[in-house]
């Protein structure tokens, strides 16, 4: 059986790198694709030099977190990942993942279970990792980037204080409007409500993970759908944060697939409000052996290198 796993990396080069080397040297069919975010450069090959069965992605994409662009840059992935190679699966894993079981024993998981799909997903009728307004306000809204004004601090207080009061005021996901204040700098977006939407009993909106691991079967019917029906990507292009919901709703609605909803990771989170996990370590390594999972996410080898090192001694003595 082969893999094809595809790791989606914006910053730590070295440790995106690091994760590539281990995969491959773990699993003897594995292929590993990189894809580095185009706005933090070309990425080094001398991190790389050597090591067999690792392709860096050509033409890379600009990601930017919340918007369409991680879809769009796991889409490209995927379409040159087929054009080059035969895989069994494909499993997607960002730049600070990290293998906490041996990588044999994933592969064996893959090849010997019954799930055409491995990945975490909930409807919006029974969600419980958060409220049932905040996927609404996501996925029900037509969304545009608010600009930012070069000029804005002459505008007079009153006024800023009067528009910033309005949009913290507007009802989430019940209202016309809504709008949603980004981290990390992004600009804020403001979202008018949708008449229309491709959301109805029969195909129901779903929300989970973007992390997930894919038969070639799954990978096949994911293209054929969108060829089939255009108008669902153009509706979720426009939405906050589509890549933990596009793929779900496809799958999860996918009559003739059998979707496992785990998608095998290990994942802290310290708030379902807050827009990234929290980052592992040492302290986390008795949790990360008790969990049903095979990678987990997220690490900083600036953090704590010593649970890097740790993990990789027991990945490879098995």
């Amino acid at each position: 059986m082969t893999v094809a796993y595809l790791i989606l990396a914006y910053h730590l080069p070295e440790q995106a790198a690091r994760l590539a080397r281990l995969i491959v040297r773990s699993s003897p069919k594995a292929r590993v694709f990189l894809h580095y975010d185009a706005k933090s450069g070309p990425f080094d090959d001398q991190l790389l030099a050597g090591a067999e069965r690792i392709t860096v992605i050509p033409d890379p994409l600009t990601v930017e977190w919340g918007d369409w662009s991680p879809v769009a840059a796991l889409l490209h992935c995927l379409t040159h990942i087929r054009s080059v190679m035969e895989f069994d699966w494909f499993t997607v894993l960002s730049g600070q993942d990290f293998p906490i079981r041996p990588i044999a024993r994933f592969e064996d998981c893959l090849a010997t279970g019954a799930a055409d799909a491995y990945i975490e997903a909930y409807p919006l009728s029974a969600n419980p990792t958060t409220r049932a307004s905040h996927v609404v306000a996501r996925y029900y809204y037509r969304y545009w980037k608010l600009p930012r004004f070069r000029y804005g601090h002459r505008v007079p207080h009153w006024i800023r204080t009067a528009w910033q009061g309005w949009l913290s005021r507007l009802p989430e996901g019940r209202g016309f409007f809504n709008y949603i204040w980004l981290p990390r700098g992004l600009p804020p977006l403001l979202g008018v409500r949708r008449l229309r939407v491709p959301f109805t009993p029969e195909f129901e909106c779903w929300q989970g993970s973007d992390w997930f691991n894919l038969s070639r079967h799954a990978v096949d019917y994911l293209f054929e759908f969108l060829a089939r029906h255009p108008e669902v990507s153009r509706h979720y292009q426009h939405t906050h944060l589509p890549s933990e919901s596009l793929y779900h709703t496809i799958y999860c609605n996918a009559r003739d697939l059998r979707v496992e909803r785990n998608n095998l990771r290990f994942i802290l989170w310290d708030s379902p409000d807050t827009s990234s996990p929290r980052t592992l370590t040492c302290e986390n390594l008795d949790a990360m052996r008790e969990a049903p999972a095979f990678f987990a996410r997220k690490f900083d080898m600036r953090v704590d290198p010593a649970v890097l090192d740790r993990l990789e001694a027991a990945a490879e003595l098995g």
